[in-house]
């Protein structure tokens, strides 16, 4: 479930935006929840238990620049949409690192174009494996480099460590192909959010020092699905 908060102290404005964010959550299927805040003293009281916040700036009892700044501070991760009937704070929403500036009245048709990359940026990078017969920890997909098959023994590399698994390729291919991964060898089923470059030969990828074979065979059908992915991405 997505924990929604809505601050503005005007009872229209907020009327409308809770109209428009459950409008938008109900028809993608999501699970939700929303509560409406009147007040930037009780938003900051409670900021932590929500995962997505659309505040308006122009509070009677504070700047929302200034509250997005504090919610910052706590080193929590949540999504910031700001509100506002002006475009003149657009620079300063850059600085608060709003996903998102909303223009009132929102028009919901674009409301619904920016939400929609969002919500999937969300659920690449909060989805989760939790498997006891490879670690009893959750491993975040994000977090995932690529899966190898070596020896008959297929291993999950992430950005920290690496586990071995009871599971076959094809197992991992089917439990991650939502995921945008792709296969760049018959041993490697690769993250394409890790990955750094590539030439025709290896795929290098971030956050460590590792290349991975890339062959003849899956060479074309990975480049497209890479170009794809950036291209969705930008």
């Amino acid at each position: 479930m997505i924990k929604i908060a809505i601050c503005d102290d005007n009872e229209k404005d907020i009327t409308i935006t809770n109209e428009i964010v459950k409008k938008f959550f109900e028809s993608s299927n999501i699970d939700f929840e929303i509560r409406l805040f009147t007040s930037a003293r009780d938003l900051l009281n409670n900021a932590a238990s929500y995962q997505m916040i659309f505040l308006d700036i122009e509070l009677k009892d504070a700047n929302g620049i200034e509250i997005a700044k504090h919610i910052n501070h706590m080193n929590y991760e949540y999504k910031l949409f700001l509100v506002s009937g002006h475009t003149e704070y657009l620079k300063d929403g850059y600085k608060v690192k709003a996903e998102r500036y909303f223009t009132k009245p929102i028009d919901y048709n674009e409301f619904k174009i920016d939400m929609q990359e969002v919500i999937q940026d969300y659920i690449r990078n909060s989805s989760f494996i939790l498997d006891p017969k490879v670690v009893k920890q959750k491993i975040y997909i994000k977090d995932i480099l690529y899966v190898e098959i070596l020896a008959r023994k297929t291993y999950l590399h992430t950005k920290n460590k690496t586990y071995i698994t009871p599971y076959t390729l094809s197992y991992w291919k089917d439990v991650l192909q939502p995921y945008c991964f792709s296969q760049s060898h018959k041993a490697f089923y690769v993250n394409l959010q890790n990955v750094e470059d590539y030439n025709h030969q290896e795929i290098y990828m971030n956050q460590q020092q590792s290349t991975i074979p890339l062959s003849r065979f899956y060479k074309d059908h990975f480049i497209d699905d890479y170009i794809h992915f950036i291209s969705n991405n930008i």
